[in-house]
């Protein structure tokens, strides 16, 4: 249920940008042409390539933790990303409650070298 919500949420990405200026940073919106069409736009889009995540909530530490344990032994310890998203999600569902999804190229396009970690708790 958790998941069509979310799917009708971002399913009026144009409609909330038209008419509230809202943006929801999906790949759909920022190719569409109302998105192109607004000014500074690009501005935009050039924040998102240097932002970083900030996690908040109940479980953030936890969930921070867990993702740059992940990322370490990846980077450091050679382990393979399938391994340390599966060890990550042991972990969260025990310590944050959560579960954990990995999706190649961290979501964006282009980009199949880097695994992505999101928690939902």
């Amino acid at each position: 249920m958790t998941w069509k919500l979310i799917a009708y949420m971002l399913s009026h990405s144009e409609e909330y940008l038209s008419k509230v200026g809202l943006i929801q940073p999906t790949l759909k919106l920022m190719k569409s042409d109302t998105y192109k069409a607004m000014p500074y736009a690009n501005v935009f889009k050039e924040d998102m390539e240097r932002s970083h995540i900030v996690y908040y909530g109940e479980n953030s530490a936890k969930i921070q933790d867990q993702i740059r344990e992940a990322v370490e032994s990846v980077m450091l310890a050679g382990a393979s990303p399938e391994a340390a998203a599966g060890k990550a999600e042991k972990k969260g569902s025990r310590s944050a409650r959560g579960t954990i999804m990995m999706l190649p190229g961290g979501g964006r396009e282009g980009t199949a070298t880097q695994p992505c970690l999101f928690f939902f708790t």
